[in-house]
């Protein structure tokens, strides 16, 4: 009997662990894949980044580990509440405690946040709202911004409640609770920097012409630009990483490239008829007017696990009236289940990934000095120096595939232009005039007007890269 005892007491304490895990990335999970629903973005790590460094990755793991520092100090408020009798652990308890964290976060934090940070440059053109500039309840995102965050808070709140109450009714044992509170911050910190880590960072391309053995080359798109921005400029590569119903628009843009990594990327221009471009795709966009880049391939799938994330917590709840070790198994295994959905979320899986390649100006946009990036799920990959010399307009730019077999090397055609390439898959050793340099998977290098560029493969495998290239229309030869 005592061995039955202190099982069922070992098992008791592993539901307040479980249920703040569960809870941590519930929250994270449902305010990362919520858009997939119709919310607006919400970039709560990037907002802190925005906060304390002004420019810099919105996704850099001080944010998250901000933010998650963050929620475990909530759960350990709400359990020290208890312990010093001043609420009883419930569902109800824990419902109120969420909206009272969501009207602090909304009134006070969030203006807070807005005050502190960073100076940055306005982007130039037309925008959108930007989804990491706090404000109080994130007014400039609309209504359903701070719908969706209450959402997430009651969520939090229930969960912490429905797993905590439980304990509340046996914790007459002695050390029952005392030794509790470091093990449920415990797990919630692991699981969250766990996940944290993983959401902080394959391409198919056709095959043409061969100018060197082991060298294969595919112009993937190609387009006239009659001028480039005017003073100072510069290649630059963003690369955006969208979960399904995230959309970043409509936004103004130079002349660009759009080359998708993974998934589907789907560019919608107002009266027009959506574009996608697939896996290994390429597509050239002028500077016509504003656009709209998002992800709406999988939107099905991710609204079902946004809605699933309610229901297990509804179900989290209604399985504390059960008794017995029915109740204990049904309460472990949905607290699984909100650990399994948040994580699958954050650590995403059901993320398109793709590149804008684009000429662009030194300031007013994203990547440049004193520019912040617009939207959480973006990032600079690249960008070059100033362009020295700018040849003469008008131009061609074109976008191309290369593909070099183990042992291969590819010299690129000297031009009157710049010239940049990415890597997509190996590694590659570059020569740019008389340097070179050893870049892996997404690491680029700029050739100015007028220099050599060559293009070695050191590994074992087949090198793929993307090459970028600005020819005054006069270098172009003419078509046979």
């Amino acid at each position: 009997m005592a061995n039955v005892k202190s099982a069922i007491r070992k098992h008791i304490q592993m539901e307040r662990p479980l249920g703040a895990a569960a809870a941590v990335l519930t929250w994270l999970g449902w305010l990362t894949i919520c858009p997939a629903l119709g919310f607006p973005v919400l970039g709560t790590a990037a907002m802190v980044n925005r906060a304390i460094f002004g420019v810099i990755d919105p996704s850099f793991w001080v944010g998250w580990v901000v933010m998650i520092a963050a929620l475990v100090v909530a759960i350990a408020v709400f359990f020290i509440l208890e312990r010093a009798h001043l609420v009883r652990v419930s569902i109800r308890t824990g419902v109120i405690y969420g909206a009272a964290l969501w009207l602090v976060a909304g009134v006070v934090l969030m203006p807070l946040l807005g005050i502190v940070a960073l100076p940055t440059s306005p982007l130039s053109g037309i925008q959108p709202a930007d989804p990491m500039h706090a404000t109080v309840m994130m007014y400039t995102l609309g209504p359903f911004a701070a719908v969706a965050a209450l959402i997430a808070w009651v969520l939090f709140g229930a969960t912490l409640g429905a797993t905590g109450s439980a304990q509340q009714r046996r914790d007459t044992a002695p050390g029952g609770s005392g030794t509790m509170i470091p093990r449920f911050l415990g797990a919630a910190m692991f699981a969250g920097f766990a996940l944290a880590v993983m959401s902080s960072t394959p391409a198919q391309v056709h095959a043409t012409n061969s100018t060197f053995a082991g060298v294969t080359v595919r112009t993937l798109a190609q387009g006239p630009v009659k001028n480039l921005p005017a003073a100072k400029v510069g290649v630059n590569i963003i690369e955006f990483r969208q979960l399904p119903g995230a959309a970043y628009g409509p936004h103004d843009h130079p002349p660009l490239f759009a080359y998708t990594l993974h998934g589907i990327a789907t560019l919608t221009f107002p009266g027009g008829a959506p574009q996608s471009v697939g896996p290994g795709d390429a597509a050239f966009l002028p500077a016509v007017g504003a656009f709209t880049n998002e992800n709406t391939d999988g939107r099905f799938g991710a609204g079902a696990i946004a809605v699933g994330l309610i229901v297990v917590v509804i179900l989290l709840c209604a399985a504390t009236s059960l008794r017995g070790g029915l109740r204990r198994v049904i309460i472990t295994v949905l607290s699984l289940l909100l650990i399994a959905g948040g994580a699958l979320v954050l650590t995403g899986g059901m993320s398109n990934d793709y590149y804008f390649i684009a000429v662009r100006s030194c300031c007013g946009h994203p990547g440049t000095p004193g520019t912040p990036m617009p939207v959480p799920y973006g990032r600079v990959t690249f960008s070059s120096p100033e362009l020295d010399p700018v040849p003469a307009g008008p131009y061609i730019e074109t976008l191309s595939a290369i593909r070099v077999a183990p042992g291969a090397r590819y010299n690129a055609q000297v031009v009157p232009g710049p010239q940049m390439i990415i890597v997509v898959e190996g590694t590659a050793a570059v020569h740019v005039g008389e340097a070179t340099e050893q870049l892996g998977d997404s690491g680029a290098a700029f050739a100015q007007a007028g220099n050599t560029l060559a293009i070695a493969n050191p590994g074992s495998d087949t090198l793929l890269v993307l090459a970028f290239a600005v020819t005054p229309v006069s270098a172009v030869p003419p078509a046979t």
